[in-house]
C-alpha cells in the first residue's frame, strides 16, 4: 500500500516576478506525475469537475494565479485530501502534495500569514528570498515523501 500520509500545502507569495511558478515548475519535476492547474477564474476552482483531470497516481497538484482570499478557502475544501470527480466516471480521493500560488495582487500577507491557518499550510514569501536554488533545495527536502 501507498504511502497515504498527507504533507501540508505549501502556499507561495510574492510580488510578480519573485520566481513564484519558476519554483512551483522546479518542484514539480520531483515528482513522478504532477499537474498544474489555472486558479485564475475563481468560478471554476468552485466546480465539483475542477480537479476532474487529475488520477490516481497524480502525486503533486500545483493551482497557479489563486486569489489570496480564495486560497484559504482551497485549503478547506482540500482537508487533507482531494476528491476527484471525473465526468461520467466514479469519483476517488487522492492525497497528493499541494501547492497554491496567489497572484501577485493579494496585498494582505499577515491574513496569509497568520497561525489560525498557518498550521493547516506552511508559506513561503518569494520575496524575501535570495537564493533561488538554496530555496528550491530546502522547500523540496521538506516537501518530498519517501
Amino acid at each position: 500500500m501507498e504511502n497515504q500520509t498527507q504533507n501540508k500545502p505549501l502556499l507561495i507569495i510574492g510580488s510578480a516576478k519573485s520566481g513564484k511558478t519558476r519554483l512551483a515548475l522546479n518542484l514539480m519535476s520531483a515528482f513522478k506525475s504532477p499537474k498544474m492547474l489555472s486558479g485564475r477564474r475563481t468560478k471554476d476552482l468552485r466546480s465539483p469537475f475542477f480537479f476532474s483531470s487529475l488520477n490516481e497516481s497524480t502525486d503533486m497538484v500545483v493551482i497557479d494565479d489563486v486569489r489570496g482570499d480564495v486560497a484559504l478557502n482551497i485549503f478547506e475544501d482540500i482537508n487533507g485530501q482531494i476528491k476527484v470527480e471525473p465526468q461520467s466516471k466514479p469519483s476517488f480521493c487522492i492525497n497528493p502534495q499541494v501547492i497554491v500560488i496567489c497572484d501577485s495582487d493579494y496585498s494582505d500577507k499577515s491574513m496569509l500569514e497568520a497561525a489560525t491557518y498557518t498550521r493547516r499550510y506552511n508559506v513561503l514569501d518569494m520575496d524575501s528570498v535570495s537564493d533561488f536554488d538554496l530555496c528550491c533545495n530546502i522547500v523540496l527536502n521538506q516537501i518530498k515523501t519517501l
